[in-house]
This record gives C-alpha cells, sequence and structure tokens, in this order.
C-alpha cells in the first residue's frame, strides 16, 4: 500500500591495497614465463543503501540499509610473454 520512490546519489569510497613477490621464472630468447604470488585486500565503504520495510504490521514503516564490503586474499599469476 505505500509507494516508495528513491532518487540517492552518494559517494563510495574505497580502499585498496596489494603486496608480492615476482621471480622470472624461463627466460629463452624470445620466450619468458614469469611467476607472481602477493596478497591483496579490498575495502568499500557506504555501500547498498537500499530502504526496506522495517515493520510488517505497519504499512509505510521504512528503514534505510548501509553496509560495507570488504575482500582479501591470496593472488597467484603465471605470465607468459613473447
Amino acid at each position: 500500500n505505500v509507494r516508495v520512490k528513491d532518487d540517492v546519489r552518494q559517494v563510495v569510497t574505497s580502499v585498496e591495497a596489494a603486496a608480492g613477490l615476482g621471480v622470472r621464472a624461463w627466460d629463452r630468447g624470445r620466450l619468458a614465463v614469469d611467476v607472481e604470488l602477493g596478497y591483496e585486500i579490498q575495502h568499500w565503504d557506504n555501500l547498498a543503501d537500499y530502504i526496506r520495510f522495517s515493520d510488517d504490521a505497519l504499512d509505510g514503516t521504512i528503514d534505510r540499509s548501509t553496509t560495507s564490503l570488504g575482500l582479501d586474499g591470496l593472488v597467484g599469476r603465471i605470465i607468459v610473454t613473447r
């Protein structure tokens, strides 16, 4: 029974960091193989500003929901160049 129209513009901040090591594993003439291993962290703040209905008994009771998202993990790469 409620019409909800939402037109919001917001700033989303992010922080990213990565560190790792790499080595040339094989090098023959025009062909080379590099191996890299590292760790990467990403964090986004002020994401997903959605309207949700917070009460099922009262019509039209809404609440805004913001959240953050963080990802991190081990990264491996094998790079072949000619």
